[in-house]
């Protein structure tokens, strides 16, 4: 009794698979695409973060050079 339950639901017309197929398709790629923008524009804010950390380290290598070759 109860396969033929299931047998029955998933009968239904090739349109209506269709339509889901097509909708669930949809859907999902639009999530995904969003999900995209969002690690792009995270990794963006690291590169940026990156590139600030990586101009104070320099800064602060000079100093320490300059500081090594300072006359005691």
């Amino acid at each position: 009794k109860r396969r033929n339950d299931n047998n029955n639901n998933n009968d239904r017309n090739p349109y209506e698979q269709q339509q889901q197929q097509i909708n669930g398709r949809q859907r999902y790629s639009t999530r995904f695409r969003h999900r995209q923008q969002q690690q792009h524009d995270e990794l963006e804010e690291n590169d940026k973060q990156v590139a600030s950390i990586s101009t104070g380290n320099q800064q602060n290598h000079r100093s320490m050079i300059r500081q090594e070759h300072r006359p005691n």
